[in-house]
């Protein structure tokens, strides 16, 4: 077994971290700068090297994940603290019917993707802390303008001037560029083929190689040719297997949020660990 030393990863940036049940397939590349990085007084190093220090002496602990999704690391968890529950995905879990069935549209965004043929639709988002480059930004406009395909990107205001000259009417009938959708009910439209996200290299190797739900950016830089080779790629036949997999792990994620899914059960024994512990 290799060791990554506190002076960064210089010469081991491809080393896998196979001595990790769960994550043969992630190198040190991948993993989060603030981890890998020679400033071991960063807050975010401070905070992991406290998180460390403590995990041991917590009375419980309780992850936004679901044990069906990665058995292998859950399995290693739950062998090394003594209570271990995962309570999600937050984002199901914590939604009401009565959201799902009546949800918040006021701009009609999921009365336009009604309109559109099952699995036809690209969704782009890149959350509220992330936004690419200008360059990234034009080349994913270019590459959703040359491929034709319905789109609904998520982008702040803010950026939008950053587009293409005529980008926004141009693409109006099969597009929408909008400062926000109800991502929940998006996500889980028929309509929607090809969710595509902005996160860390660490989450992108786990969509790529691991649950093979997803491509990852060759080069890690957008660009129009490479942006419209996988998007056809992905809603083409060849794409066929991505889509069955989401649907697998979509399965999964809302049986685990069923009245007797794993999740539930996990967060009545955090609940009550939790009463236990309160003062009467």
């Amino acid at each position: 077994m290799q060791i990554i030393y506190a002076g960064g990863i210089e010469g081991h940036e491809e080393q896998v971290l196979d001595f990790i049940p769960g994550l043969s397939l992630i190198r040190a590349i991948d993993l989060p700068e603030d981890v890998v990085s020679k400033n071991l007084y960063s807050p975010f190093a401070q905070m992991l090297h406290k998180m460390g220090m403590n995990l041991s002496r917590a009375a419980i602990i309780a992850i936004n994940s679901f044990e069906e999704l990665e058995p292998a690391i859950i399995n290693d968890l739950k062998f090394k603290f003594k209570n271990f529950v995962n309570i999600g995905p937050f984002t199901l879990s914590s939604s009401s019917p009565s959201s799902l069935l009546a949800p918040v549209d006021p701009n009609g965004y999921l009365l336009w993707l009604d309109k559109q043929k099952a699995t036809s639709v690209v969704y782009i988002g890149f959350g509220t802390m992330i936004t690419p480059s200008m360059p990234e930004l034009v080349a994913l406009a270019e590459a959703l303008e040359a491929t034709g395909l319905p789109f609904l990107w998520s982008l702040k205001d803010s950026a939008k001037d950053n587009l293409p000259q005529g980008f926004l009417k141009r693409t109006s009938l099969n597009g929408k560029v909008v400062p926000w959708a109800p991502q929940l009910q998006v996500l889980g439209h028929a309509s929607v083929g090809v969710p595509y996200f902005g996160d860390q290299s660490m989450n992108l190797r786990m969509v790529e190689g691991v649950w093979r739900i997803g491509l990852g950016v060759k080069g890690g830089v957008f660009t129009k040719s490479g942006l419209a080779r996988d998007l056809e790629l992905i809603l083409g036949h060849e794409g066929r297997e991505l889509r069955k997999n989401i649907g697998v792990l979509k399965q999964l994620a809302t049986k685990g949020i069923e009245s007797n899914g794993s999740s539930t059960k996990n967060f009545t024994i955090l609940s009550e660990f939790v009463s236990r512990l309160a003062p009467n």
